[in-house]
C-alpha cells in the first residue's frame, strides 16, 4: 500500500450509520436487500453494473470507499449537505 495512504472515506447518509455499525460497509449488491437510504446516482449505478474488476468479482460486489472524500460524487450532492456524512475507514480494512 502506498503511504500516502493513511485512510479510506465513505460518504453516506447519516441514518445509515446505525446499519453500518451493526453490519459494516456492504456492497451494493448486499445492501440492495436491506432497507437503506441511497445517494447513488442511478445513471451511473448502470453503468457499474456491467463492469468487472481485473481477475476479480462485479464492481458491485464490493464495497465502496475512496480515497478521498472531496470528489465529483460529494459535490453533486452538495445539496444534501446537511444529510450526509464522510466515515473514515482504517486501510487496517483490507487485511479482512
Amino acid at each position: 500500500m502506498n503511504p500516502r495512504v493513511t485512510e479510506f472515506q465513505c460518504i453516506m447518509p447519516l441514518e445509515n450509520i446505525p446499519s453500518v455499525l451493526k453490519l459494516g460497509f456492504l456492497s451494493n449488491e448486499r445492501s440492495a436487500k436491506l432497507e437503506h437510504c441511497s445517494v447513488a446516482m442511478e445513471d451511473v449505478q448502470e453503468k457499474r453494473e456491467q463492469k468487472h474488476v481485473p481477475g476479480g468479482l462485479k464492481l458491485h460486489q464490493y464495497a465502496n470507499l475512496y480515497f478521498h472524500a472531496r470528489n465529483p460524487m460529494l459535490y453533486k450532492r452538495k445539496t444534501e449537505i446537511n444529510n450526509l456524512c464522510v466515515l473514515r475507514v482504517s486501510t487496517e480494512i483490507l487485511q479482512l
